[in-house]
């Protein structure tokens, strides 16, 4: 499924005080909350990650809750589904704790290979980084049965990267091979998924890596910069995308009472 293009200007204030760092700042998040539908599109389940603070977990699941679902069909005829909804989450401080967003940035399989929802970037190979050799690729993978993954295909982005893949793909392929997910249920059973990621490889031969403080600091300025801090997480990660989800969601914006006039 291709996620919608959709910015949500959901928010909340909420404490979170297991949340607070020593010197407060930007908080941003990816969560994959498990859903489960019944063949009307009911929701009858909402579980966001255990190790997240229960400020987060709570604001995160009811809000998940108030989409519409359009759920699985199974030789034509609507059945009960379970799916992973990605969504990301802001967490601005303020005088009462912490100012939360939510954005919806789509559903498949649930990952069981990164805690914050972010991918480890696959290991540049040596001979490439050598050479001063980049590439910029869409690798795309299926999720079988038991959550396993397997690449379908590694399509180049542009002419470069068409001719320096050899260098890429062994890495690409062992890369997805170590990651593992909770496969979507349809009626029940697992089903296989399509997923698609984009990967890019840039040569900094002769350049020294920024340090994790610098990282961290630039992360938090882009974040405060963007209109999404003021609904939901600027991603700072690699992400896969579900292409074929057999669960539609349409996210539905918050719903707030206004004063009397």
């Amino acid at each position: 499924m291709r996620p919608l293009c959709l910015l949500l200007a959901v928010a909340a204030t909420l404490p979170l005080r297991a949340a607070e760092p020593t010197q407060p700042g930007v908080l941003s998040y990816y969560l994959d909350v498990r859903v489960d539908v019944d063949a009307q599109g009911k929701v009858l389940h909402v579980e966001a990650p255990a190790d997240f603070p229960e400020a987060v977990r709570d604001y995160v699941e009811r809000r998940v809750a108030t989409w519409q679902y359009l759920p699985a069909r199974e030789n034509g005829v609507a059945v009960s589904a379970t799916t992973w909804v990605r969504v990301g989450m802001c967490a601005v401080p303020v005088a009462e704790g912490y100012r939360m967003g939510l954005d919806f940035k789509g559903n498949g399989p649930g990952n069981l290979s990164s805690s914050t929802g972010f991918w480890p970037a696959p290991k540049y190979p040596l001979d490439a980084q050598r050479r001063d050799l980049g590439g910029s690729f869409t690798v795309h993978f299926a999720i079988q049965d038991d959550g396993s993954a397997k690449v379908t295909s590694i399509d180049p982005n542009d002419e470069d990267s068409r001719r320096y893949l050899g260098w890429f793909r062994d890495g690409l392929n062992a890369w997805v091979a170590e990651m593992h997910f909770q496969p979507e249920l349809v009626n029940g059973r697992p089903v296989h998924t399509e997923m698609k990621i984009p990967v890019t490889f840039i040569s900094r031969a002769g350049s020294s890596p920024p340090t994790p403080a610098e990282r961290q600091a630039e992360s938090e300025a882009r974040a405060l910069t963007s209109r999404e801090c003021l609904a939901a997480s600027l991603p700072m990660g690699l992400v896969p995308v579900a292409q074929n989800s057999p669960v539609k969601v349409t996210p539905m914006p918050e719903v707030r009472a206004g004063a009397g006039s």
